[in-house]
Protein backbone atom coordinates (compact mmCIF):
# COMPACT_ATOMS: atom_id res chain seq x y z
CA UNK A 1 0.00 0.00 0.00
CA UNK A 2 2.82 2.39 0.85
CA UNK A 3 4.40 2.06 -2.62
CA UNK A 4 1.14 3.32 -4.19
CA UNK A 5 1.49 6.68 -2.43
CA UNK A 6 2.97 9.55 -4.43
CA UNK A 7 6.58 10.60 -3.86
CA UNK A 8 5.68 14.00 -2.49
CA UNK A 9 3.30 12.41 0.01
CA UNK A 10 5.95 9.96 1.15
CA UNK A 11 8.52 12.71 1.64
CA UNK A 12 5.96 14.89 3.40
CA UNK A 13 5.02 12.08 5.79
CA UNK A 14 8.64 11.29 6.58
CA UNK A 15 9.55 14.89 7.35
CA UNK A 16 6.28 15.32 9.25
CA UNK A 17 7.09 12.37 11.53
CA UNK A 18 10.57 13.72 12.28
CA UNK A 19 9.19 17.21 12.94
CA UNK A 20 6.50 15.76 15.24
CA UNK A 21 9.19 14.09 17.34
CA UNK A 22 11.21 17.31 17.44
CA UNK A 23 8.09 19.17 18.58
CA UNK A 24 7.52 16.54 21.26
CA UNK A 25 11.10 16.88 22.51
CA UNK A 26 10.75 20.65 22.65
CA UNK A 27 7.41 20.42 24.49
CA UNK A 28 8.80 18.01 27.08
CA UNK A 29 11.82 20.26 27.58
CA UNK A 30 9.74 23.41 28.06
CA UNK A 31 7.29 21.68 30.41
CA UNK A 32 10.10 20.20 32.50
CA UNK A 33 11.94 23.52 32.72
CA UNK A 34 8.71 25.12 33.92
CA UNK A 35 8.34 22.46 36.61
CA UNK A 36 11.93 22.92 37.76
CA UNK A 37 11.57 26.71 37.78
CA UNK A 38 8.41 26.41 39.86
CA UNK A 39 10.22 24.27 42.44
CA UNK A 40 13.14 26.70 42.58
CA UNK A 41 10.82 29.68 43.01
CA UNK A 42 9.07 27.84 45.84
CA UNK A 43 12.42 27.22 47.56
CA UNK A 44 13.85 30.72 47.11
CA UNK A 45 10.75 32.88 47.47
CA UNK A 46 8.77 30.84 49.99
CA UNK A 47 10.56 28.09 51.91
CA UNK A 48 13.87 29.88 52.49
CA UNK A 49 12.03 33.05 53.51
CA UNK A 50 10.05 31.13 56.13
CA UNK A 51 13.21 29.48 57.44
CA UNK A 52 14.89 32.87 57.80
CA UNK A 53 11.84 34.33 59.54
CA UNK A 54 11.66 31.39 61.97
CA UNK A 55 15.35 31.77 62.73
CA UNK A 56 14.81 35.51 63.23
CA UNK A 57 12.06 34.75 65.75
CA UNK A 58 14.43 32.41 67.56
CA UNK A 59 17.14 35.07 67.66
CA UNK A 60 14.68 37.67 69.00
CA UNK A 61 13.47 35.26 71.67
CA UNK A 62 17.02 34.57 72.81
CA UNK A 63 17.76 38.30 72.98
CA UNK A 64 14.69 38.84 75.13
CA UNK A 65 15.98 36.12 77.44
CA UNK A 66 19.29 37.98 77.78
CA UNK A 67 17.50 41.22 78.62
CA UNK A 68 15.40 39.43 81.25
CA UNK A 69 18.56 38.04 82.85
CA UNK A 70 20.09 41.52 82.94
CA UNK A 71 17.05 42.92 84.75
CA UNK A 72 17.52 40.30 87.45
CA UNK A 73 21.25 41.00 87.71
CA UNK A 74 21.23 44.82 87.55
CA UNK A 75 20.49 46.90 90.62
CA UNK A 76 20.31 50.24 88.78
CA UNK A 77 16.75 51.26 87.94
CA UNK A 78 17.71 53.24 84.84
CA UNK A 79 19.70 50.33 83.47
CA UNK A 80 16.78 48.01 84.07
CA UNK A 81 14.42 50.41 82.28
CA UNK A 82 16.72 50.45 79.26
CA UNK A 83 16.61 46.66 79.21
CA UNK A 84 12.83 46.83 79.45
CA UNK A 85 12.74 49.11 76.39
CA UNK A 86 14.90 46.61 74.51
CA UNK A 87 12.48 43.86 75.49
CA UNK A 88 9.56 45.86 74.06
CA UNK A 89 11.49 46.49 70.84
CA UNK A 90 12.36 42.84 70.31
CA UNK A 91 8.86 41.76 71.22
CA UNK A 92 7.53 43.98 68.46
CA UNK A 93 10.00 42.49 65.97
CA UNK A 94 9.06 39.00 67.07
CA UNK A 95 5.33 39.71 66.69
CA UNK A 96 5.84 41.09 63.16
CA UNK A 97 7.74 37.97 62.10
CA UNK A 98 5.14 35.74 63.76
CA UNK A 99 2.36 37.47 61.83
CA UNK A 100 4.30 36.98 58.59
CA UNK A 101 4.53 33.23 59.19
CA UNK A 102 0.88 33.10 60.17
CA UNK A 103 -0.01 34.54 56.75
CA UNK A 104 2.28 32.29 54.72
CA UNK A 105 2.43 28.87 56.41
CA UNK A 106 -0.25 26.59 54.98
CA UNK A 107 0.91 23.04 55.76
CA UNK A 108 -0.95 21.21 58.51
CA UNK A 109 2.21 20.39 60.44
CA UNK A 110 3.52 23.94 60.11
CA UNK A 111 0.25 25.42 61.37
CA UNK A 112 0.23 23.05 64.33
CA UNK A 113 3.79 23.94 65.37
CA UNK A 114 3.10 27.65 64.87
CA UNK A 115 0.06 27.40 67.16
CA UNK A 116 2.17 25.71 69.82
CA UNK A 117 4.79 28.45 69.48
CA UNK A 118 2.15 31.15 69.93
CA UNK A 119 0.73 29.41 72.99
CA UNK A 120 4.16 29.04 74.59
CA UNK A 121 5.07 32.63 73.75
CA UNK A 122 1.97 33.90 75.57
CA UNK A 123 2.85 31.81 78.62
CA UNK A 124 6.48 32.95 78.72
CA UNK A 125 5.57 36.58 78.09
CA UNK A 126 3.22 36.58 81.07
CA UNK A 127 5.94 35.14 83.31
CA UNK A 128 8.50 37.61 81.94
CA UNK A 129 6.21 40.52 82.76
CA UNK A 130 6.07 39.34 86.36
CA UNK A 131 9.85 39.07 86.36
CA UNK A 132 10.26 42.64 85.09
CA UNK A 133 7.99 43.97 87.85
CA UNK A 134 10.01 42.12 90.50
CA UNK A 135 13.25 43.40 89.03
CA UNK A 136 12.13 47.03 88.90
CA UNK A 137 10.98 46.70 92.52
CA UNK A 138 14.50 45.50 93.42
CA UNK A 139 13.14 42.17 94.62
CA UNK A 140 16.10 40.29 93.24
CA UNK A 141 15.69 37.21 95.40
CA UNK A 142 12.12 36.66 94.28
CA UNK A 143 13.02 37.54 90.70
CA UNK A 144 15.87 35.02 90.73
CA UNK A 145 13.61 32.30 92.11
CA UNK A 146 11.00 33.01 89.43
CA UNK A 147 13.63 32.89 86.71
CA UNK A 148 15.06 29.59 87.87
CA UNK A 149 11.74 27.86 88.50
CA UNK A 150 9.63 29.15 85.61
CA UNK A 151 11.32 31.50 83.17
CA UNK A 152 14.27 29.29 82.22
CA UNK A 153 12.30 26.00 81.83
CA UNK A 154 9.43 27.59 79.88
CA UNK A 155 11.85 29.60 77.79
CA UNK A 156 13.65 26.37 76.87
CA UNK A 157 10.34 24.88 75.66
CA UNK A 158 9.72 28.01 73.58
CA UNK A 159 13.18 27.74 72.06
CA UNK A 160 12.62 24.09 71.22
CA UNK A 161 9.35 24.83 69.45
CA UNK A 162 10.95 27.61 67.39
CA UNK A 163 13.73 25.23 66.37
CA UNK A 164 11.11 22.65 65.39
CA UNK A 165 9.38 25.26 63.24
CA UNK A 166 12.61 26.22 61.47
CA UNK A 167 13.54 22.57 60.89
CA UNK A 168 10.09 21.80 59.52
CA UNK A 169 10.41 24.61 56.98
CA UNK A 170 13.92 23.43 56.08
CA UNK A 171 12.52 19.96 55.51
CA UNK A 172 9.91 21.35 53.12
CA UNK A 173 12.63 23.24 51.25
CA UNK A 174 14.61 20.02 50.96
CA UNK A 175 11.54 18.21 49.62
CA UNK A 176 11.08 20.89 46.96
CA UNK A 177 14.73 20.57 45.96
CA UNK A 178 14.35 16.80 45.62
CA UNK A 179 11.22 17.28 43.52
CA UNK A 180 13.15 19.61 41.21
CA UNK A 181 15.92 17.01 40.86
CA UNK A 182 13.36 14.30 40.13
CA UNK A 183 11.69 16.50 37.49
CA UNK A 184 15.06 17.06 35.82
CA UNK A 185 15.88 13.33 35.83
CA UNK A 186 12.47 12.46 34.40
CA UNK A 187 12.76 15.09 31.67
CA UNK A 188 16.24 13.91 30.75
CA UNK A 189 15.07 10.30 30.44
CA UNK A 190 12.02 11.27 28.38
CA UNK A 191 14.02 13.48 26.03
CA UNK A 192 16.64 10.80 25.51
CA UNK A 193 13.86 8.32 24.76
CA UNK A 194 12.21 10.64 22.23
CA UNK A 195 15.56 11.39 20.56
CA UNK A 196 16.32 7.69 20.22
CA UNK A 197 12.82 6.99 18.89
CA UNK A 198 13.10 9.83 16.39
CA UNK A 199 16.49 8.53 15.25
CA UNK A 200 15.23 4.96 14.85
CA UNK A 201 12.01 5.95 13.10
CA UNK A 202 13.90 8.35 10.83
CA UNK A 203 16.19 5.53 9.71
CA UNK A 204 13.22 3.18 9.20
CA UNK A 205 11.22 5.74 7.23
CA UNK A 206 14.24 6.59 5.06
CA UNK A 207 14.78 2.90 4.31
CA UNK A 208 11.13 2.36 3.38
CA UNK A 209 11.00 5.47 1.17
CA UNK A 210 14.23 4.63 -0.67
CA UNK A 211 13.09 1.07 -1.22
CA UNK A 212 9.74 2.23 -2.53
CA UNK A 213 11.32 4.76 -4.87
CA UNK A 214 13.69 2.17 -6.25
CA UNK A 215 10.75 -0.09 -6.98
CA UNK A 216 8.92 2.71 -8.79
CA UNK A 217 11.97 3.70 -10.81
CA UNK A 218 13.06 0.13 -11.48
CA UNK A 219 16.47 0.69 -9.89
CA UNK A 220 18.87 3.51 -9.19
CA UNK A 221 18.01 6.70 -11.12
CA UNK A 222 21.32 6.55 -13.05
CA UNK A 223 20.69 2.93 -14.02
CA UNK A 224 17.12 3.69 -15.09
CA UNK A 225 18.36 6.60 -17.21
CA UNK A 226 21.01 4.42 -18.83
CA UNK A 227 18.44 1.74 -19.69
CA UNK A 228 16.17 4.36 -21.20
CA UNK A 229 19.05 5.62 -23.31
CA UNK A 230 19.80 2.09 -24.54
CA UNK A 231 16.16 1.53 -25.44
CA UNK A 232 16.02 4.74 -27.44
CA UNK A 233 19.00 3.63 -29.48
CA UNK A 234 17.94 0.01 -30.10
CA UNK A 235 14.17 0.23 -30.53
CA UNK A 236 12.33 1.55 -33.56
CA UNK A 237 11.21 5.15 -33.43
CA UNK A 238 7.50 4.34 -33.07
CA UNK A 239 8.29 1.96 -30.17
CA UNK A 240 10.43 4.65 -28.48
CA UNK A 241 7.52 7.09 -28.68
CA UNK A 242 5.20 4.58 -27.01
CA UNK A 243 7.73 3.83 -24.27
CA UNK A 244 8.25 7.56 -23.62
CA UNK A 245 4.50 8.04 -23.28
CA UNK A 246 4.23 5.11 -20.84
CA UNK A 247 7.26 6.34 -18.85
CA UNK A 248 5.84 9.87 -18.74
CA UNK A 249 2.51 8.53 -17.50
CA UNK A 250 4.25 6.48 -14.78
CA UNK A 251 6.26 9.49 -13.67
CA UNK A 252 3.16 11.64 -13.54
CA UNK A 253 1.36 8.99 -11.49
CA UNK A 254 4.34 8.71 -9.11
CA UNK A 255 4.41 12.47 -8.65
CA UNK A 256 0.71 12.59 -7.95
CA UNK A 257 -0.20 14.49 -11.11
CA UNK A 258 -2.26 11.71 -12.71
Amino acid sequence: MFHDISIKTKLGLSFGIVLAFLLGIMSVGLYSMGQIQSRLDDIVQDKNVKVNVAQGMLAAQMQIGNFMRNIVIFDDIEAMKREQQQIDTYRQRYDEMSQQLDRTIVSEQGRRILAQVAQQRALVRDINDKLVVLGLDNKQQEATALMVKQVIPENAKWTGLLKDLAEQQQSLAKDSAEEASAAYASARTTMFGLCFAAFAIGIAVAFVIVRSLLRQLGGEPTVAAALAQIRRKTLPRHRQSKIKIVQLREVLIGCGAA
